[in-house]
């Protein structure tokens, strides 16, 4: 059942507000970490990956060579976590779904880019060329104000009353999907 988003302070984005945000800082991101649990050694792994999304509905994709480890991991355990963060925009976002690996040659193509081309010189049509598909369960986000006066004297002021510091213009949502 979906959540009604939880936010720390006064501004508190509708659910459909919530999403459209998370939209937008994925949007604006090629770069995250993916992690995957090595049920093998019961271990977390993360490693970054470069996020194939022109707009975010619901679902991430990721190219992968199919023989990757990390593909063996989700094949294992299908829930995985997308971290996101950018100290420098004082955005960040965690983002939880279930992994699947596909073989869409459209989709692989529609997203190809000659980068590409460094990681896999055969070409999208290649044999090992594949798609992390990660169908996206949960996700949150924290959005900070970009006024370092703003942030200063929230701190300030939690400094002098004793009271926790809650990020004064600050936007904390989280989303079931």
């Amino acid at each position: 059942m979906p959540t009604t988003p939880h936010v720390q302070n006064a501004k508190q984005p509708t659910r459909a507000q919530a999403i459209e945000k998370l939209a937008d800082i994925l949007t604006d991101y090629r770069v995250c970490m993916l992690v995957t649990r090595d049920a093998s050694e019961d271990v977390l792994r993360g490693r970054p990956m470069a996020l194939r999304n022109d707009r975010f509905d619901g679902t991430l994709w990721f190219l992968t060579d199919s023989r990757s480890h990390k593909v063996d991991e989700v094949e294992q355990e299908r829930d995985v976590c997308v971290v996101i963060s950018d100290p420098s925009q004082k955005r960040s976002v965690s983002v939880s779904g279930r992994a699947f690996l596909s073989q869409d040659r459209a989709k692989i193509r529609d997203i190809w880019t000659e980068t590409d081309t460094a990681w896999f010189p055969e070409g999208p049509d290649g044999e090992h060329v594949a798609l992390l598909r990660v169908e996206v369960t949960a996700a949150e986000y924290w959005d900070a104000p970009d006024a370092k006066v703003v942030q200063l004297f929230g701190i300030a002021k939690a400094y002098v009353t004793g009271e926790p510091y809650k990020g004064e213009g600050a936007e904390n949502a989280k989303l079931d999907l």
